[in-house]
């Protein structure tokens, strides 16, 4: 751990993390924010040169790294680095130092948090809650189908991100608080992972079950994110107080307060409101039995949402009007032809009501070669003829006479055709006009390679206030920006921050000059006995000595000649 510098008040406090390699792995760049479990930055993971979030962990109340913190830190680390799910966020590394320090590395993600959302936007439409709160199921179920209960979800543990065409992306963090709910116990450690007893978690979004005895299952999830949704809806948590003490008895003895949107929301279905209500139940059995249910009330609430909110917009539901007609029921498509049945007196009728003669009985003196009995097809009322005949010997014949006619017509056509006509000349010919090429396909820009190096190597590189990377860096940028004046900023620990301005396209090197070394301050010599006052009488002065023949200062000196 680097050393903490002076408590100067008239210096403004460097993190003591802040441009350090942690646990040689980790290039730590800035912090990102901050609470009552650690730090978070925004680090450089070495070798792969890729953005990291990453967290340090603070020993509680202020205390040591003890053996038992190790390895429950570890063993919790371990479990959620094996949450694998779209919308829960990826443990990269993690892992403790030789001096004690706690670390856990995350994927790097640009977005906001829910509390952020909410303090910026304020109150969301229920289907924009609806569709967070399935993600956030989504995640939640993965954990609870590998025994691990989060049991700090708040809105500052989710994350929302834009990507490509999904709107509020979720990203369920910090699940470095989990709990493992199974009977099983972690191999070498002869307790369980979470010390018994231990109050984890934020108050406002505690279960009662947490508040009274410690304990967490998956059903304290689902209280946790029925306080989630409940402020999602109406802007504010359903208890507050003035102490986390005064919020956990609210939690235990007090109903939980209505629903009031506000007026610019769409208003509230019923079946919505019932099932927020049903996860902040008080018992955890009178709350649905597990994320699957609460999947499957959620996606009923979207396959219904047509009928629960009419004339409400919304890019999670579909656009109903009220005062449009409602769509017309699903009609079948037409069932193919079928397939025709005897009638008992030898006809059927066919789809287009002409009948069918069908024998009823097969012919008893049918031959080999007497034709098979075909069906006919003819209008009521009307006489059925029989189909006319035909014999081998007249097909051959009528084929034969064909091909001859053939032959001939081609022999007596082929001379006209043959004979060429001359050429007009090139420029007699009248232009041709072509319509316009349409351009459908735009091939991508061309790139070109800027290449930054530093003495010593290792610095991080910013271009116009980005981090690109760490030197020696070869950047691919477009060819539109070549040549063009760009801000550079280079940064290495124990080296002066270097600015410079230099255009794209031309290689860059720079040397780093190290940052200055404070001079230790001179001994001064000691001041020297001040001088004998005028009214001191000659023998309280002291003698001094001199290299040459010693002389009173009380004799009389020799006058010079």
């Amino acid at each position: 751990m680097p050393e903490k510098p002076h408590n100067d008040k008239t210096q403004p406090r460097v993190d003591p993390y802040v441009g350090v390699t942690l646990d040689g792995r980790f290039r730590i760049v800035h912090l990102v924010g901050a609470g009552g479990m650690g730090r978070v930055y925004r680090a450089i993971q070495m070798g792969l040169n890729r953005a990291v979030a990453l967290k340090i962990l603070d020993p509680p109340h202020g205390s040591g790294v003890t053996d038992s913190l190790r390895q429950r830190f570890l063993a919790e680390a371990s479990m959620t680095a094996n949450l694998h799910h779209p919308n829960t966020v990826t443990v990269i590394d993690y892992g403790a130092t030789p001096n004690d320090t706690l670390y856990i590395a995350f994927e790097f993600l640009e977005g906001r948090t829910l509390a952020q959302v909410l303090a910026t936007e304020g109150a969301l439409p229920w289907p924009r809650v609806l569709h967070i709160a399935q993600q956030i199921a989504r995640s939640l179920r993965q954990a609870h189908s590998m025994g691990v209960v989060h049991r700090d979800l708040k809105p500052a543990n989710i994350m929302l991100l834009d990507v490509d065409s999904d709107t509020d992306l979720v990203k369920v963090l910090d699940f470095g608080l989990v709990k493992a709910f199974t009977n099983h116990r972690i191999p070498n450690m002869g307790h369980d992972v979470t010390q018994a007893g231990m109050l984890v978690g934020s108050p406002t979004y505690m279960s009662p079950e947490q508040g009274q005895s410690c304990q967490a299952n998956p059903r304290s999830d689902l209280y946790a994110l029925g306080i989630v949704m409940y402020e999602s809806l109406t802007g504010a948590p359903p208890f507050q107080g003035g102490s986390p003490i005064e919020v956990i008895l609210k939690h235990i003895n007090e109903p939980v307060p209505p629903i009031h949107l506000a007026p610019h929301l769409p208003p509230l279905p019923p079946e919505v409101e019932n099932l927020v209500m049903g996860c902040l139940a008080k018992r955890p059995e009178e709350r649905p039995n597990s994320m699957d249910e609460f999947l499957l009330a959620t996606q009923a609430l979207f396959a219904s949402a047509s009928t629960l909110s009419p004339g409400g917009s919304s890019p999670y539901l579909p656009n109903v009007d009220a005062h449009t007609p409602s769509p017309s029921p699903f009609v079948p498509p037409p069932l193919p032809p079928r397939i025709p049945t005897p009638h008992p007196l030898g006809e059927t009728t066919n789809p287009s009501g002409q009948h069918l003669r069908v024998p009823t009985t097969p012919p008893t003196d049918a031959s080999p070669n007497q034709p098979r009995s075909t069906l006919s097809f003819s209008s009521p009322g009307q006489p059925s003829f029989p189909p006319p005949q035909t014999t081998h010997k007249a097909a051959w014949l009528i084929a034969f006479v064909a091909s001859a006619l053939c032959i001939a017509l081609f022999f007596f056509l082929y001379p006209h055709f043959h004979k060429s006509t001359p050429l007009q000349h090139l420029d007699d010919l009248p232009p041709i006009s072509m319509p316009p090429v349409i351009q459908k396909y735009n091939a991508p820009e061309e790139l070109f390679s800027q290449r930054i190096s530093s003495i010593p190597a290792g610095a991080l590189v910013f271009l116009d206030g980005a981090f690109k990377g760490i030197t020696p860096l070869e950047l691919q940028l477009p060819t539109s920006q070549e040549n063009q004046s760009a801000s550079w900023k280079l940064e290495l620990e124990g080296f002066q921050n270097l600015e410079f301005e230099s255009p794209l396209g031309t290689p860059i090197e720079k040397q780093l000059r190290p940052l200055p070394r404070p001079r230790a301050p001179r001994a001064r010599p000691p001041p020297p006995p001040p001088p004998p006052a005028a009214n001191t009488p000659l023998e309280n002065i002291p003698s001094m000595e001199f290299d040459s023949p010693s002389m009173d200062i009380g004799e009389q000196a020799a006058p010079l000649p």
